[in-house]
């Protein structure tokens, strides 16, 4: 979706539709102003996804990096 007036949501610029239609249900039911948009065409679409994809498979490496840093702190390991 291609946002033409944000109303009372957290700056959406381009989402896709489930993500546009979450976040003005949680803008209702604060009482505030939904946002409003129009659909997009299908390849700026699958942009916003691989940009969300992108981010997401981001966000899970450097958990996976974290947690691993945790378990397994880095050591020297000398061999004799």
């Amino acid at each position: 979706m291609k946002i033409e007036d944000v109303g009372d949501t957290e700056s959406l610029e381009q989402v896709d539709r489930f993500r546009f239609m979450e976040e003005n249900e949680r803008v209702i039911m604060n009482g505030g102003r939904p946002a409003s948009g129009r659909p997009m065409a299908a390849r700026d679409h699958q942009g916003i996804a691989l940009d969300r994809l992108v981010h997401l498979a981001a966000s899970f490496q450097k958990t996976t990096r974290v947690l691993t840093e945790r378990r397994f702190p880095a050591r020297w390991i000398t061999c004799a």
